[in-house]
């Protein structure tokens, strides 16, 4: 993600459970730059994102879940388009 450069990641999460069903929230935020197009004012790329979600245990064995998660992206790099993104999953889960 960042060779030859410098930059920092950091992610908070917390979870909350109620009877069978489990609450969850994380963000978090990427900074980086590239130090090979300093040149250039330094390529850099700019992320942070939020999660939010949900797991209800059906049985000891089976869950379902959903979750939400929102991207967006501040890339400084020439010719690249920044890639915000919304991402949904849901699902069920059976272990055996």
């Amino acid at each position: 993600m960042n060779a030859n450069g410098n930059g920092y990641l950091w992610i908070l999460g917390a979870d909350y459970t109620i009877g069978n069903t489990q609450l969850i929230a994380q963000g978090g935020m990427t900074r980086a730059k590239n130090n090979v197009g300093e040149a250039f004012g330094g390529f850099r790329r700019n992320v942070e994102n939020i999660t939010v979600g949900v797991i209800h245990n059906l049985s000891r064995r089976s869950s379902l879940f959903g979750g939400y998660q929102r991207v967006w992206v501040d890339d400084k790099t020439p010719l690249v388009a920044d890639s915000d993104r919304n991402v949904y999953s849901v699902g069920v889960r059976h272990d055996f």
